[in-house]
Order: C-alpha cells, then sequence, then structure tokens
C-alpha cells in the first residue's frame, strides 16, 4: 500500500494550511520514509464525502417526472404507466453492471463512502470506495413493501439502524404513514428517515437521524422538510437518492441546497463528513486527523474563498481521492508523478474535456450498458 505526504495541503472545513500524512491506510502526524511526496498546495483538499442515501442499481435512469406529485405512490403509478419503456430499456442493462455504474457516479463526486438503500449487493470485484448496505433493515417505504412491519418487529434483528423512505410527500397521506410506522415500532428499533418532507418537530423525537436529499425532493415535489426540522438536536445528513429523481452531479445537488438556504455552507459540508460519521457510527471517518481513515479528496481551487471554491466544483475539477489512502480517481496531469503507484488497473476517461483516471475496468462497464442499450447517453467518455 502507498504511502502518501502532502506539505502545506489546504484543507476544508477550516482551511487550515497544513501537512497531510497517509501511512497504511490511515492518517497519521508524521510520513512515513517510504511515502510518496506530491505539493498540492494551490488545490483544496477535504476528507472523502459521506452519501447517506443512494440506489446504486438506479442511476443509468433519466430522471422520471414532468409535473409535481403529491407523494411517492403517485410518482411511482406515473413513472410506470408514462415511462414503462424507457424504464424497461434501462433494466435490460445487467444489474452487477447498474450497481458499478451507480459506484462510479459517487466517486466523481468526491464520495469515499456511499450507503446504499435497498437488498444487499455483492460485487464481482471489489469497488473502489466503501458501499455501505443495510440490507435486512432497509424497508423502502409503509406503503410499497408489504411486510415491513415483520421486518420491524422480528427478534433477534440486528443493532442496525431501520432505514426507511418516510412521509415522503406534501399531503396528508404522507404524514400519516409517519405515525403508523412509529407506532409500529413498539420494539425501539433505531429509525433513520430518508426524505421526510411532511414530518413534523414533535416526529423528529421517534428518530436517531433524517436523511436529506434536496434536489430530489426539489424535482419530485417541489418541497422538502420543514426548515424547523433543521433546529431539532436530531442529526439531518445528505443524501443524493438515485438519478431517477435527481442529477448524477453530486455538486449539483449542493449547489441546489444552498440556493434553497435552509442551513450555512459549514453546516451543508457537516452534513456529508462529521455528522454522517456520528450518525452511522463510523468513529474512523469524516475528519483528516490522525487515526482516521486516509479518506481525501484533493480538487482544482477557482477562488480565494475555500466555500465558494467548494460549491462550485464539479467532477472535472477533482485531481486526486484516496480511499484508506488507495487510489481511485487522478486527473491527467498526475500521470507522471503517479503512474508508478498504478498497481491496479485504472481506466481513462474524459469528463468535459477534461481526462481523469478511474480505477477499475471502466470501458467493460461502458461496453455491457451500450450492448444492451445502445442510445443510452452517458454523462462522461471512456478514452481506450
Amino acid at each position: 500500500m502507498t504511502d502518501w505526504f502532502f506539505p502545506g495541503l489546504h484543507t476544508l472545513p477550516h482551511e487550515v494550511a497544513r501537512d497531510v500524512s497517509i501511512h497504511s491506510g490511515t492518517f497519521q502526524s508524521e510520513p512515513s520514509n517510504e511515502a510518496v511526496l506530491l505539493d498540492l498546495q494551490d488545490a483544496l483538499a477535504f476528507p472523502g464525502l459521506i452519501n447517506s442515501h443512494d440506489h446504486l442499481d438506479f442511476n443509468l435512469f433519466p430522471s422520471l417526472g414532468g409535473t409535481k406529485f403529491t407523494n411517492y405512490l403517485e410518482w411511482s403509478r406515473y413513472i410506470h404507466q408514462v415511462h414503462r419503456d424507457t424504464i424497461a430499456e434501462v433494466l435490460r442493462i445487467p444489474h452487477p453492471i447498474r450497481v458499478i455504474w451507480g459506484v462510479y457516479k459517487n466517486l466523481l463526486g468526491g464520495v469515499t463512502t456511499a450507503v446504499h438503500h435497498g437488498p444487499d449487493l455483492s460485487f464481482a470485484v471489489e469497488p473502489p470506495i466503501q458501499i455501505e448496505q443495510h440490507g435486512r433493515n432497509a424497508i423502502h417505504s409503509v406503503e410499497m413493501e408489504k411486510w415491513w412491519m415483520f421486518k420491524l418487529t422480528r427478534p433477534f434483528s440486528s443493532r442496525s439502524p431501520f432505514v426507511v423512505h418516510l412521509a415522503e410527500g406534501t399531503d396528508c397521506r404522507s404524514g400519516a404513514e409517519a405515525m403508523r410506522l412509529f407506532r409500529w415500532n413498539r420494539l425501539k428499533r433505531r429509525l433513520i428517515a430518508v426524505h421526510g418532507i411532511a414530518l413534523t418537530v414533535s416526529d423528529m423525537r421517534h428518530l436517531e437521524g433524517l436523511v436529506w436529499c434536496p434536489d430530489s425532493n426539489q424535482f419530485l415535489y417541489g418541497a422538502g422538510p420543514d426548515k424547523a426540522l433543521f433546529e431539532c438536536e436530531i442529526p439531518v445528513v445528505f443524501g443524493t437518492d438515485s438519478t431517477l429523481s435527481s442529477s448524477w452531479n453530486l455538486f449539483d445537488h449542493l449547489r441546489m441546497a444552498r440556493q434553497l438556504d435552509i442551513v450555512s455552507p459549514q453546516r451543508l459540508f457537516d452534513m456529508l463528513t462529521t455528522c454522517p460519521a456520528k450518525l452511522w457510527r463510523w468513529p474512523r471517518k469524516g475528519q483528516i486527523t490522525p487515526g482516521f481513515d486516509g479518506d481525501l479528496v484533493i480538487a482544482e481551487r477557482s477562488q480565494s474563498d475555500p466555500w465558494v471554491s467548494f460549491f462550485q466544483l464539479n467532477p472535472e475539477n477533482m485531481l486526486l481521492i484516496l480511499h484508506k489512502g488507495k487510489m481511485c480517481l487522478f486527473d491527467e496531469s498526475l500521470l507522471t508523478k503517479l503512474k508508478p503507484q498504478m498497481t491496479e488497473p485504472f481506466s481513462k476517461v474524459k469528463i468535459n474535456r477534461r481526462v481523469k483516471f478511474l480505477k477499475g475496468d471502466v470501458d467493460m462497464v461502458r461496453s455491457a450498458i451500450m450492448h444492451a442499450h445502445s442510445s443510452l447517453h452517458l454523462p462522461f467518455e471512456v478514452e481506450r
């Protein structure tokens, strides 16, 4: 495993110029003698981001909507009637291929840990980032999962939280389903709600956390959780959902959140780093701190104000992404320095005329996608 030393790196959240060292996959206070030195002092660095809600196998769909809905049941009925053929075309793509594409979507947004909502997935090869799953404790929703109450009340359940789409809509029905879930939670399971548009402040006391997906919420419903929910003691973390209802680019989601002006830039950043690390009980994630996992993103800095630079980022601005000290992505400008560290296969891709190298066989993934759905537009090209 490669050790790293970055002198004078400007790191968020406090924009402090400091030396950053990674040894054996964790941040350290001092560099090792074998560390690869990279001088990227003009760049912006931050801990690998945590996406607290995605459906990894649903990220080759276009966003399907066209109007505003009152709840997720209305939306589901609409897309299966109006977009039936589009859905069938995407579902012809092999499931493992759709899953790994979802992984790459997250990686290109600076995500080094993504939480998948749905049945547990298996991977033919180790994904380049960490994928967390709550398969047995993942409840799709109160209305769309028939036996959810038996999941919630079964004995000897794991200690993992139960994660559920909840109060996803603007009507009374959406709010009522939350109370139904809470009444069934007789064993006081840990509950983490996703979306929560119709939740009230009093509902929050039944939850351990809330996952906010602003881009998806605004696209489907033109609304999000009440601002008062963000002022509760219950933690709120950030999720993207899938491209069925949102952009593939994480930074589009963040810019949407900034436009809503619900939380400060610092708080929004915390929702992707320290806050989810605490909520999901990952004590070694979310900070560039000695002893923590060496998850690091280094990106181009476009402005003197670090927050302005951060919220202007796009996938083409990523310079280097490490997960536990292992290279996942790097920019072509670093190829000469990093080529000796390419001990595993990397693929060359082009995003908005910028060349990146991604860990894994992205060309095989692209070929499998195009074989099943030749007319599908992909957000980046694979260079051969």
